[in-house]
C-alpha cells in the first residue's frame, strides 16, 4: 500500500523548542544521549505519527521551518527586522 503525499509534502508542527543535545560520555568512555534529547525525539516521532502511519527504511528529505522570538538583548533595529521577517542571519551579521 503506497502512501499518497500532498504536493507540498507532509507538514506537521512539533510544540516546544529543544535542540539536539551533544553526546555525553560515561567515565568508561561510552557515549549516550541525554534524557531531555531522547524525550524530545520521541515528541517529534509522536507528532509525525499523529498525521500518518507511514514508516520507511529508506532515506527521506526533510526541511524545517523554525520560529523563535527575538532575543531580549537584541537592539531595537534588529528586533524590528526580525519581527518583519526582513532579517537574514547570513546577510545581516552584526
Amino acid at each position: 500500500m503506497a502512501t499518497q503525499w500532498p504536493e507540498s509534502g507532509l507538514i506537521f508542527e512539533v510544540p516546544g523548542v529543544r535542540g539536539k543535545g551533544r553526546p555525553r560520555f560515561t567515565r568508561m568512555g561510552i557515549a549516550y544521549t541525554d534524557k531531555k534529547t531522547v524525550e524530545y525525539e520521541k515528541l517529534i516521532k509522536n507528532s509525525y505519527l499523529k498525521h500518518t502511519n507511514y514508516i520507511s527504511d529508506k532515506s527521506i528529505r526533510m526541511s524545517m521551518y523554525v520560529c523563535f522570538s527575538p532575543n531580549k538583548s537584541d537592539t531595537k533595529k534588529n528586533k524590528a527586522l526580525k519581527l518583519s521577517n526582513a532579517f537574514n542571519p547570513k546577510r545581516n551579521l552584526t
